[in-house]
Order: C-alpha cells, then sequence, then structure tokens
C-alpha cells in the first residue's frame, strides 16, 4: 500500500485539448500492462503536472510505476517566484497559480463547463467523506471536476516555460532545472517513511516548501551559481514532518475530529486520492 493515498483515478490530457479519465481504482494494474505504463515511463513525452507528489507514490507503490520526465508546475511556480525575488515559504495550489499566470477558467475550453456550485458541492461531499473518490459508480460531475484539473495544463507550461527561460536567460537551462527538479520533488515523497497525506496530516504543513531537501538533491546536477541563485537561508535546515490533521476516518468510514493529542493509528494509509 502507498503510504500517502491510493490512485483512484488517473486523468491524462493532450495538447489538442482532448483529456482521458482512467479508472485506475476498477481497472487496476491491467490498466498500465496495455501501455499506460509506457506512456508514463518514457523519456520521449513530457509529463506536465502539478504537484505530483502523491501520485508518484502511489503509482510506484501501488503499480511499481516511475513516471519521467515530469514538469511540475507548482515547482516551477516556486523557482519562478524565487528568481524574482518573492517569498516561497508555501507552494500555490492549482487555482491560484492558474490565475496568477493569467488563465482564467472561462478561457480554457472545457473547463468552464465546471460552474463554481459544482465545484462548491464537490469539495463538500468530500469533506463529509473523505473516500469519496473510492466509491464507485462516479458521478459524472466528479469525472468532469476531475477532467478539468488537467485541461489547463498544456497553457500553463508554454506560459512556465517561457518566464523561467527569460529568468535564467537559457531555455535549455530551464528545461533542465525541471526535470531535475520534479524528479526530486516526486522521488523524496515517495521515498518518506511518515505519513504526509492529505487526509491525515496538516495541509497547511503539507503545502510548505522544503528547499533544504530539494536543492541539496540537485545540487550534483547543476554548476554552484545555478541553485546559489534558488538557494535562501531558511534552506539551511530540513522542515520538520507535518502535524495531524483536524480530522481523520475512523473504521467506519466517517469524517471524524482528530484529537488534538496524537495523530490516529488508522489513518496513515487510509486517503483516497484522485490525480
Amino acid at each position: 500500500m502507498p503510504l500517502h493515498g491510493r490512485l483512484c483515478l488517473l486523468q491524462i490530457g493532450t495538447t489538442s485539448g482532448a483529456v482521458f479519465a482512467i479508472d485506475v481504482l476498477r481497472i487496476g494494474s491491467r490498466a498500465f500492462d496495455l501501455g499506460l505504463r509506457q506512456l508514463l515511463e518514457t523519456t520521449n513525452v513530457i509529463k506536465v503536472v502539478h504537484d505530483f507528489r502523491q501520485d508518484a507514490d502511489a503509482l510506484w507503490h501501488q503499480f511499481r510505476v516511475q513516471v519521467r520526465e515530469v514538469f511540475d508546475c507548482q515547482l516551477c511556480d516556486v523557482f519562478i517566484r524565487r528568481l524574482a525575488g518573492y517569498r516561497t515559504q508555501y507552494v500555490q495550489g492549482s487555482a491560484r497559480l492558474l490565475s496568477a499566470h493569467g488563465i482564467e477558467a472561462e478561457t480554457v475550453p472545457g473547463y468552464g463547463l465546471l460552474t463554481p456550485d459544482m465545484k462548491l458541492r464537490i469539495h463538500e461531499r468530500f469533506s463529509e467523506d473523505r473516500h469519496l473518490w473510492e466509491r464507485r459508480p462516479l458521478p459524472k460531475d466528479m469525472i468532469q471536476y476531475a477532467k478539468a484539473d488537467v485541461l489547463p495544463l498544456p497553457r500553463l507550461y508554454r506560459q512556465l516555460v517561457h518566464k523561467l527561460s527569460n529568468l535564467l536567460g537559457d531555455e535549455m537551462l530551464a528545461h533542465q532545472l525541471m526535470r531535475v527538479g520534479s524528479a526530486v520533488y516526486d522521488a523524496d515523497f515517495v521515498g518518506k517513511w511518515s505519513c504526509q497525506c492529505r487526509l491525515c496530516c496538516s495541509t497547511e504543513d503539507h503545502a510548505r516548501f522544503d528547499g533544504h531537501r530539494v536543492f541539496t538533491q540537485m545540487a550534483n546536477d547543476f554548476d554552484p551559481w545555478v541553485l546559489q541563485r534558488l538557494w535562501r537561508p531558511e534552506d539551511t535546515y530540513p522542515l520538520k514532518d507535518p502535524g495531524p490533521s483536524r480530522f481523520y476516518v475512523n473504521e467506519k468510514d466517517e469524517s471524524v475530529p482528530n484529537p488534538a493529542s496524537a495523530l490516529h493509528p488508522s489513518c496513515a494509509a487510509a486517503g483516497s486520492l484522485a490525480s
């Protein structure tokens, strides 16, 4: 079992705007034997993602799939903000990141179908049922919600590459920085022995950027001056593991308040993950 959540749904979008939602929970490992593994592991295709850490963890520990040639938009945004002189104590969620780069939902074909009311209802249902993505059959609005996650990524990718390349003065260096950085960002999470999932761990702690862990593992791949431009004094020491969440899923699959004194023992591997 993956420590940080179970993979339930895998969405793959293309630059032409097509999106495929693959029910990994129902199909199981057969989905990867039929070609999905080859697509995810090839270095010939760039996989544009946003915060792929838990997804990478579930793919490896459940199916032994190691995704290669990843471009993590969340990490690229951290690099851009650092090079521009802004604070990066916390990483940004996809909605905020899209807005920061001028990508509004109504301008992305297909994304605008997911109305604010639909998103609110799904968030409310997920708060009440933390195993929501494991229920079958999945309602149509949840499938649309899942597909909408990947629709804006090609456009965001182009903008991020342009901005990072301009700040570095070298497009090839920008791609190398993202290829190595994204691999480290994922692998570091996959290798953790303590739970850091969104289900039972503090969401605020989960969103903190640990520059020490990322940049020290990237150091051997770059000339010192590259990472010196990204390094900050707060990167001197690694961050502490996140504290417990305010809730957990009990043995009846109910979301209940979590005792403040300690992490409930049953929640470490109880997370559901739509990726």
